[in-house]
């Protein structure tokens, strides 16, 4: 099966969610405010914000990670995860 990433930013929220197949959305990274600082994006979290330089070509966004100060979850660093969710996919405006 396939999934496509879906991120749903806007009113000050962000949220990354998964649809697989054609099935209901997952959500994935939720819950989370963001503010945008020149070419940077901090999303936050309760406890803690992941930091991305971010790049749009025409309808297209890209994002790169900068940093973390999410702890560890199970001894994996945020990065890990941050770079498996947002940084082998470009995001494609929709509407």
């Amino acid at each position: 099966p396939s999934t496509e990433l879906i991120l749903d930013i806007g009113d000050g929220e962000w949220d990354l969610y998964g649809e697989t197949d054609g099935g209901p959305r997952v959500e994935i990274d939720y819950d989370a405010e963001y503010a945008v600082e020149g070419d940077q994006v901090v999303f936050t979290h309760s406890d803690g914000a992941n930091t991305y330089r971010w790049s749009l070509d025409g309808d297209t966004l890209t994002l790169e990670f900068v940093n973390s100060t999410l702890p560890p979850f199970e001894g994996i660093p945020e990065e890990v995860f941050q770079s498996a969710l947002y940084e082998t996919r470009t995001f494609t405006r929709q509407s």
